[in-house]
């Protein structure tokens, strides 16, 4: 790929708004366009005509849990996937349980063509993404009892694939002199129905089940899922979501003097569908209850250069944004007037500094300083009025059926990472790539669950009958490395590197008829994601 030089501007890294936290960001943001095209489209004006660009990624996210949050890990103590537990069962036999499974989230982003018409290009997009997981367990549990253990042969699966598919089209081309892109992009997200079962012999009986389970922890007493206390347990899969949503992404971009800018717009509309285990049948069966999706993103971003000193050039970047979700909840199919609504607002500031190598490489070293404030809350029509929603709370660790009534949480960020790219030589065009990277948040969160209660004149109100304090801090350290050589083809190949993970959190909450509890966690730290690989092509017919 040819190296295409840009001093009078580098881009931007919004941690929370543009990206995972658990990727690098400096790369997606300049100067090579054929990364900082999604987030800038102007810069596809650099693209060459004729040219083919194709985004290869292959993932393995290690291993899986909920289905509703795969990411999920289910305790500390969580076996990972593909782990194995043996035990000493009596004098003669050993038990021994067996975990495999695989997450992978192969994708493909192409470019087919660049087209020149006049002044102007017009490039078409593509992209594709197969998400599937499947967890396969068996062997032996030690179950307990306190005169006696059972030996009890299990079986199980779980699996799963969804699939993600977008087209779209990037034109670009100057306005009186001045660079201007625009990039519509529609995408359609899939969800197929998992499916799993588990099977045991316990005492001389067999057991079949058509429920889902996962996470499997070598804590006993999780939930019984072999109707004893195990050496070994699961978690239940009692409820899920069927998803199916579209997207429309809108980005408005271009260059007014020092200034480069863009405009960002999404709309993401669907249905969730509910579906809970019936122990009676055996099997998941649809709610008539489910909701709506509905998510507006508004998003203003700015970069200039401010400074230079020498060989050091100097940047900032302003970032504001605004979103807003209703989800209206239905019955069967019928939206009702109760709905989830939430508001964030964000800022964000991000002053980096970037020096020029020979042959076009470069180093950039940058620090972020972001808030993102959200509120959100459960409405619902009492009589003529709309009240917040009936609130659960345990006076515990918060539980994963616990709803507040509503809430609100501030989020403070801290994202900084050093770039560097290196090329190498020149024919065959050679280009090494290098970054590390650390994200810090913070969070504050206060959730507030209560009742409704009626004057008796059919007036209703609602009664908090407790709060909620959470803090979470959360660490990531990661980075990548790669390297890109040709130029009439021209392959790269990059790794995102496994990623640091090191969480601590408080909760507290308090009742209005003084029940109180507090509770501190610092987990030891995890490796949240292996090596992640992805290649990229180019070619200039």
């Amino acid at each position: 790929m040819k190296r295409i030089k840009i001093n009078c501007y580098l881009g931007l890294a919004c941690v929370l708004l543009f990206f995972s936290p658990v990727d690098s960001h400096l790369r997606f943001i300049g100067p090579n366009p054929y990364f900082s095209y999604q987030t800038f489209p102007q810069d596809a004006r650099m693209f060459n005509a004729g040219s083919s660009i194709f985004f290869l990624n292959l993932t393995n996210q290690g291993w899986m849990g909920n289905l509703d949050h795969p990411e999920m890990s289910p305790s500390p103590n969580y076996v990972a996937t593909e782990e194995s537990v043996s035990e000493n069962y009596h004098s003669s036999k050993i038990a021994e349980a067996r975990f495999k499974g695989t997450w992978f989230a192969p994708s493909v982003q192409a470019i087919p063509m660049v087209i020149t018409w006049n002044k102007f290009k017009v490039i078409p997009i593509f992209s594709g993404e197969l998400d599937q997981f499947q967890l396969n367990s068996s062997g032996e549990a030690i179950g307990h009892e306190e005169d006696h253990n059972y030996l009890i042969p299990f079986e199980s699966k779980l699996s799963q694939r969804n699939f993600t598919g977008s087209a779209g089209i990037l034109a670009v081309g100057e306005i009186g002199g001045s660079p201007i892109g625009l990039k519509f992009v529609y995408q359609r997200f899939e969800e197929e129905s998992p499916s799993g079962y588990l099977s045991y012999s316990f005492n001389g009986s067999e057991t079949n089940l058509n429920q889902y389970n996962w996470g499997w922890s070598t804590v006993s007493g999780c939930n019984h899922i072999f109707g004893i206390s195990t050496n070994i347990d699961s978690f239940w899969q009692n409820s899920y979501t069927h998803t199916r949503y579209s997207l429309l992404d809108f980005t408005l971009g271009g260059n007014i003097g020092t200034h480069k800018a863009a405009i960002h717009i999404r709309r993401h509309f669907g249905k969730d569908h509910y579906y809970t285990y019936s122990s009676s049948q055996n099997d998941y069966l649809k709610q008539k209850w489910g909701s709506q999706v509905n998510k507006t993103m508004l998003r203003g971003y700015d970069v200039f250069k401010f400074l230079q000193i020498g060989g050091a050039q100097f940047y900032m970047v302003a970032l504001v944004e605004a979103d807003f979700e209703r989800n209206p909840y239905l019955w069967e199919d019928i939206k009702l007037e109760d709905q989830f609504i939430k508001n964030t607002y964000a800022a964000e500031v991000l002053p980096f500094v970037h020096f020029d190598l020979s042959r076009g490489g470069f180093f950039r070293i940058g620090t972020s300083a972001s808030l993102i404030a959200n509120n959100y809350s459960y409405k619902e029509i009492w009589g003529s009025q709309e009240v917040y929603s009936h609130g659960w709370a345990t006076f515990d660790w918060e539980k994963p059926w616990e709803r507040s009534s509503y809430g609100r949480s501030y989020i403070f960020t801290n994202f900084s990472e050093a770039n560097l790219e290196i090329v190498a030589a020149d024919k065959p065009h050679l280009a090494f790539r290098l970054d590390f990277w650390s994200h810090l948040a913070l969070h504050y969160t206060d959730r507030f669950y209560g009742r409704n209660r009626s004057d008796g004149s059919g007036i209703y109100s609602f009664q908090q009958q407790a709060h909620r304090k959470n803090f979470l801090r959360e660490l990531w350290m990661s980075g990548t490395f790669g390297f890109q050589i040709g130029r009439r083809i021209s392959w790269g190949l990059y790794a995102n590197l496994p990623i640091y993970y090191d969480p601590f959190q408080t909760t507290e909450i308090t009742g209005n008829s003084g029940e109180y509890f507090s509770g501190v966690s610092n987990s030891q730290p995890q490796i949240r994601r292996p090596l992640q690989l992805q290649a990229r092509i180019i070619v200039n017919w």
